[in-house]
């Protein structure tokens, strides 16, 4: 159940939901795109696409490894994350209202930042027009769907325009990079998405109860559930990968070594 919005607290409730949603984006997606830019730039200047497709789809699948089980982590503890933050002027319905924008904004953090890496496709084609008219789309999306979600969900009403307008720019961002690439989605990244889909369902399995059963009643143990539900799920996810036998996990861990093993694209 949604918690009721539509007092001044709430602004900053959706600014802390916000700092929270942007922490793995940033931490992660941003430094796979920062790493694949000159890639894909060398590629497009050298006017080998195949290259530059199999190099993008390279990145995209890194991504969603990474990004879609900070969402499943972000939907499943959300309300012991906030409760970390219930003490001094944060009380206990900004926190209700800020786990629920959170779960809200979660929802579309993998399409955000597959939406964000999309446009590197573009910029390292030098097209800078194609960016403009989907970011030009996707804001006019949000702007229309926040007015028509507000007046009922307050706050997490803009939560929900935020992750609708941005699904939709990824996938027409994705179709339009296919005018200009082969194949920057194929059933290899199709079979990524599904062994992460997966292991994210162990994640959400392990983490949700694990919380619940430590509980969130104080700041402290909301802290002690979020840190065991994280780290737990954080394995489950890993293990299950493991199982399913993700190439992306096996490189991960040998650049951890620094001797990455190729992938199979």
């Amino acid at each position: 159940v949604l918690a009721k919005s539509g007092t001044t607290g709430d602004v900053s409730a959706y600014l802390a939901a916000y700092t929270f949603y942007q922490v793995p984006h940033g931490l992660l997606a941003v430094s796979i795109m920062t790493t694949m830019m000159p890639e894909l730039s060398s590629s497009a200047a050298q006017h080998d696409l195949d290259e530059l497709a199999r190099k993008f789809r390279l990145g995209l699948r890194y991504i969603i490894l990474l990004m879609l089980p900070a969402a499943v982590a972000f939907v499943a503890l959300a309300q012991p994350m906030v409760g970390v933050l219930v003490r001094g002027g944060f009380h206990p319905h900004d926190a209700a209202v800020t786990a629920d924008t959170l779960q809200a904004l979660s929802i579309g953090l993998v399409a955000f930042s597959v939406y964000l890496y999309a446009l590197r496709g573009f910029y390292a084609l030098a097209d800078t027009r194609t960016p403009f008219l989907v970011n030009a789309i996707e804001n006019g999306l949000n702007v229309a769907l926040a007015l028509a979600l507000f007046p009922s969900l307050g706050v997490q009403g803009l939560a929900l325009a935020w992750t609708g307008a941005y699904s939709v720019a990824a996938i027409l961002a994705l179709v339009m990079l296919h005018r200009r690439m082969p194949k920057p989605v194929d059933a290899v990244v199709g079979a990524t998405t599904v062994r992460a889909l997966i292991a994210g369902v162990a994640l959400a399995i392990v983490a949700s109860p694990l919380a619940a059963a430590i509980g969130r009643e104080t700041a402290n143990r909301a802290l002690v559930a979020t840190a065991a539900a994280t780290v737990a799920g954080g394995i489950a996810y890993v293990v299950v990968l493991a199982v399913l036998r993700a190439p992306e996990l096996r490189s991960l861990f040998s650049s951890l070594r620094r001797a990455p093993a190729p992938l199979d694209v």
